[in-house]
Protein backbone atom coordinates (compact mmCIF):
# COMPACT_ATOMS: atom_id res chain seq x y z
CA UNK A 1 0.00 0.00 0.00
CA UNK A 2 2.84 2.45 0.86
CA UNK A 3 4.52 1.78 -2.46
CA UNK A 4 1.30 2.43 -4.36
CA UNK A 5 0.65 5.64 -2.38
CA UNK A 6 4.24 6.80 -2.99
CA UNK A 7 3.91 6.17 -6.71
CA UNK A 8 0.66 8.15 -6.83
CA UNK A 9 2.08 11.09 -4.83
CA UNK A 10 5.48 11.28 -6.56
CA UNK A 11 4.20 13.22 -9.62
CA UNK A 12 2.49 15.74 -7.28
CA UNK A 13 5.71 16.25 -5.34
CA UNK A 14 7.75 16.66 -8.51
CA UNK A 15 5.27 19.15 -9.96
CA UNK A 16 5.23 21.16 -6.73
CA UNK A 17 9.01 21.29 -6.38
CA UNK A 18 10.43 24.71 -7.21
CA UNK A 19 12.50 25.00 -10.35
CA UNK A 20 16.11 25.94 -9.62
CA UNK A 21 17.65 28.49 -11.93
CA UNK A 22 21.27 29.55 -11.89
CA UNK A 23 23.30 32.15 -13.73
CA UNK A 24 27.03 32.89 -13.82
CA UNK A 25 29.02 35.89 -15.03
CA UNK A 26 32.40 37.56 -14.67
CA UNK A 27 33.62 41.10 -15.29
CA UNK A 28 37.21 42.30 -15.64
CA UNK A 29 37.86 45.02 -13.04
CA UNK A 30 41.62 45.32 -13.60
CA UNK A 31 42.99 48.78 -12.87
CA UNK A 32 44.18 51.09 -15.63
CA UNK A 33 47.84 51.87 -15.06
CA UNK A 34 48.74 55.53 -15.39
CA UNK A 35 52.04 57.02 -14.12
CA UNK A 36 50.12 60.09 -12.91
CA UNK A 37 47.80 57.92 -10.81
CA UNK A 38 49.79 55.08 -9.15
CA UNK A 39 48.08 51.82 -8.26
CA UNK A 40 49.30 50.76 -4.82
CA UNK A 41 49.41 47.01 -4.29
CA UNK A 42 47.81 45.45 -1.23
CA UNK A 43 49.84 43.68 1.43
CA UNK A 44 53.54 43.10 2.07
CA UNK A 45 54.47 46.71 2.88
CA UNK A 46 54.07 50.27 1.71
CA UNK A 47 54.80 51.93 -1.61
CA UNK A 48 54.46 48.85 -3.82
CA UNK A 49 53.33 50.43 -7.08
CA UNK A 50 51.95 48.22 -9.86
CA UNK A 51 54.07 48.25 -13.02
CA UNK A 52 51.87 45.96 -15.13
CA UNK A 53 48.79 43.75 -14.97
CA UNK A 54 49.98 40.14 -14.95
CA UNK A 55 46.55 38.52 -14.48
CA UNK A 56 43.16 40.15 -14.79
CA UNK A 57 41.37 41.17 -11.61
CA UNK A 58 37.89 39.65 -11.91
CA UNK A 59 34.51 40.05 -10.26
CA UNK A 60 32.72 36.68 -10.54
CA UNK A 61 29.04 36.25 -9.72
CA UNK A 62 26.50 33.48 -9.29
CA UNK A 63 22.76 34.05 -8.98
CA UNK A 64 20.37 31.37 -7.71
CA UNK A 65 16.58 31.58 -7.96
CA UNK A 66 13.72 29.23 -7.16
CA UNK A 67 11.15 31.52 -8.75
CA UNK A 68 10.17 33.23 -5.51
CA UNK A 69 13.52 34.02 -3.88
CA UNK A 70 16.72 35.18 -5.51
CA UNK A 71 20.23 35.20 -4.04
CA UNK A 72 23.52 36.48 -5.47
CA UNK A 73 27.16 35.99 -4.55
CA UNK A 74 29.97 38.03 -6.04
CA UNK A 75 33.67 37.61 -5.32
CA UNK A 76 36.39 40.03 -6.41
CA UNK A 77 40.12 39.27 -6.74
CA UNK A 78 41.16 41.95 -4.23
CA UNK A 79 42.57 41.87 -0.69
CA UNK A 80 39.31 42.84 0.98
CA UNK A 81 36.24 45.05 0.91
CA UNK A 82 34.71 47.02 3.75
CA UNK A 83 31.00 46.86 4.61
CA UNK A 84 30.13 50.18 2.89
CA UNK A 85 31.33 48.70 -0.43
CA UNK A 86 28.99 45.71 0.01
CA UNK A 87 26.15 48.08 0.90
CA UNK A 88 26.89 50.18 -2.21
CA UNK A 89 26.66 47.05 -4.41
CA UNK A 90 23.43 45.92 -2.70
CA UNK A 91 21.81 49.36 -3.04
CA UNK A 92 22.15 49.19 -6.83
CA UNK A 93 20.43 45.80 -7.14
CA UNK A 94 16.69 45.33 -6.88
CA UNK A 95 14.71 42.11 -6.49
CA UNK A 96 17.29 40.14 -4.52
CA UNK A 97 16.58 38.57 -1.13
CA UNK A 98 20.28 38.52 -0.32
CA UNK A 99 23.52 39.64 -1.96
CA UNK A 100 26.87 38.41 -0.60
CA UNK A 101 29.90 40.52 -1.57
CA UNK A 102 33.32 39.08 -0.80
CA UNK A 103 36.96 39.03 -1.88
CA UNK A 104 39.55 36.36 -2.59
CA UNK A 105 42.13 38.13 -0.36
CA UNK A 106 44.60 38.73 -3.18
CA UNK A 107 47.88 40.38 -2.08
CA UNK A 108 48.90 41.06 -5.67
CA UNK A 109 46.00 43.36 -6.51
CA UNK A 110 45.17 47.00 -5.84
CA UNK A 111 44.78 48.29 -2.29
CA UNK A 112 41.02 48.34 -1.68
CA UNK A 113 41.30 48.88 2.07
CA UNK A 114 43.51 51.98 2.16
CA UNK A 115 46.27 50.34 4.19
CA UNK A 116 49.18 50.23 1.73
CA UNK A 117 49.86 53.68 0.26
CA UNK A 118 53.13 55.53 -0.27
CA UNK A 119 53.77 55.46 3.52
CA UNK A 120 52.02 54.08 6.62
CA UNK A 121 50.36 57.50 6.94
CA UNK A 122 48.97 57.68 3.37
CA UNK A 123 46.08 55.64 2.04
CA UNK A 124 46.64 53.54 -1.07
CA UNK A 125 42.94 53.43 -1.86
CA UNK A 126 41.90 55.03 -5.13
CA UNK A 127 38.21 56.10 -5.05
CA UNK A 128 38.03 55.91 -8.86
CA UNK A 129 39.19 52.28 -8.79
CA UNK A 130 36.90 51.49 -5.85
CA UNK A 131 33.95 52.69 -7.97
CA UNK A 132 35.14 50.42 -10.78
CA UNK A 133 35.09 47.46 -8.38
CA UNK A 134 31.56 48.31 -7.20
CA UNK A 135 30.33 48.81 -10.78
CA UNK A 136 31.98 45.52 -11.83
CA UNK A 137 30.25 43.64 -9.00
CA UNK A 138 26.88 45.11 -9.98
CA UNK A 139 27.48 44.30 -13.66
CA UNK A 140 28.53 40.71 -12.90
CA UNK A 141 25.44 40.08 -10.77
CA UNK A 142 23.12 41.77 -13.28
CA UNK A 143 24.58 39.73 -16.15
CA UNK A 144 24.32 36.49 -14.15
CA UNK A 145 20.70 37.34 -13.34
CA UNK A 146 19.88 37.92 -17.01
CA UNK A 147 21.47 34.56 -17.85
CA UNK A 148 19.43 32.47 -15.40
CA UNK A 149 18.65 29.02 -16.77
CA UNK A 150 17.18 25.85 -15.35
CA UNK A 151 19.74 23.77 -13.50
CA UNK A 152 20.14 20.68 -11.38
CA UNK A 153 22.38 21.04 -8.35
CA UNK A 154 24.61 18.17 -7.29
CA UNK A 155 26.82 18.10 -4.23
CA UNK A 156 29.98 16.10 -3.74
CA UNK A 157 32.37 15.72 -0.85
CA UNK A 158 35.82 14.32 -0.31
CA UNK A 159 37.61 13.88 2.99
CA UNK A 160 41.32 13.27 3.40
CA UNK A 161 43.59 14.45 6.19
CA UNK A 162 46.36 15.20 3.65
CA UNK A 163 44.23 17.67 1.63
CA UNK A 164 44.74 20.55 4.06
CA UNK A 165 47.52 21.57 6.40
CA UNK A 166 47.43 24.11 9.22
CA UNK A 167 50.93 24.89 10.51
CA UNK A 168 49.71 27.15 13.33
CA UNK A 169 48.88 26.14 16.87
CA UNK A 170 46.34 25.17 17.86
CA UNK A 171 45.90 23.13 14.70
CA UNK A 172 42.33 23.54 13.55
CA UNK A 173 41.15 22.25 10.23
CA UNK A 174 38.20 20.82 8.45
CA UNK A 175 39.50 18.21 6.05
CA UNK A 176 36.34 17.81 4.01
CA UNK A 177 36.03 19.51 0.63
CA UNK A 178 32.46 20.21 -0.46
CA UNK A 179 31.73 20.99 -4.11
CA UNK A 180 28.53 22.08 -5.82
CA UNK A 181 27.93 21.42 -9.49
CA UNK A 182 25.15 22.94 -11.55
Amino acid sequence: MRVLLSMLLLPCVLLAAPELKVGFAEVDVSPTLDPKRPVYMAGFGQNRVASKVHDSIMARAIVLSDGSKKTAWVSVDVVGLFYPVAEDVRSQLKGFDYVAVCSTHNHEGPDTLGLWGRSPFESGLDPVYQKRVVDGCVEAITTADKGLSVAVAKIGTASDATLLRDGRLPEVKHDEIVTLRF
